[in-house]
């Protein structure tokens, strides 16, 4: 999965041996405004057929691909997106709407299979919980929360999530607020190999600019199945993200990289 892919040369998103790009919601060069966004996922020639595109925004950002439901396992639904920073021309014009749209669409997907969200939410959640966020000044006690998963799953998710960053931006806590909505875990920090999770964002280079903010989102039953989550390999020319890997177990194993460019 990659995101930002505007800044690749040509409206094209860039080539990767050994994988094509299946789906991409790219925005082109000449777009009015900065910040074009772009997504790209990509996988291997032997899923072909067994994968498709369920919804798209190339305003938004946002790609959902699914993995068609076979007689040893639900569907799955896999999300990337990328949303542009605070001081970018190109950043939503309304984030509690983008969440909102993002949160509508995860619910709409839980309840035909299992969630897995990846991006570059350039949202910074410390090591804040997303579990008994919406009760807690009792300003939100009617929120319709996904009590069904929360009471069901909870047991095998744990409360407790380290961070190396431990800043909470205005929008980590949209964010937060919209997992617990939908009752999805943030990886980042539970998992073997990012614990404490791992600065995903080098920033400007001056090492003050340090932050986590490409994140992976799962329901419960995609956690349990979750290896583990690694930050690091190689920088790409130009970028000042991380590439960041999780594995988790199915049939078969399955990697999915999330690489960001900047």
């Amino acid at each position: 999965m990659l995101t930002e892919t505007h800044l690749h040369d040509v409206e094209d998103p860039p080539l990767i041996p050994g994988f094509d790009v299946s789906f991409k919601a790219s925005r082109p060069r000449n777009a009015a405004a900065a910040g074009y966004g772009g997504v790209a996922v990509y996988f291997k020639q032997e899923l072909f057929g067994k994968i498709s595109i369920w919804k798209k925004r190339e305003k938004d950002g946002v790609i959902w691909i699914c993995g068609k439901k076979t007689e040893q396992a639900v569907a799955q639904f896999f999300c990337c997106c990328y949303v542009a920073p605070d001081n970018c021309t190109g950043r939503p014009k309304n984030e509690e709407e983008w969440f909102s749209k993002l949160e509508k669409e995860i619910s709409e997907a839980k309840d035909l299979g299992e969630v897995l969200v990846a991006g570059d939410f350039n949202a910074r959640i410390g090591a804040a919980s997303e579990f008994n966020r919406l009760d807690v000044d009792g300003s939100n006690a009617d929120a319709e929360v996904d009590t069904t998963i929360m009471e069901n799953d909870l047991s095998n998710t744990s409360d407790l999530r380290f961070s190396v960053d431990g800043t909470v931006s205005s929008r980590g806590g949209i964010l937060l607020d919209m997992c617990e909505m939908t009752g999805l875990r943030v990886v980042n920090g539970r998992v073997a190999g990012d614990i404490p999770a791992a600065v995903t964002s080098l920033g400007n280079g001056d090492g003050k600019s340090k932050s986590v903010i490409d994140l992976f989102l799962a329901c419960p039953t995609v956690f349990e199945r979750i290896e583990s989550l690694k930050v690091g390999g190689k920088l790409r020319a130009k970028s000042d993200h991380l590439a960041v890997t999780l594995t988790m177990a199915r049939t078969i194993e399955i990697e999915l990289e999330l690489e960001l460019v900047t």
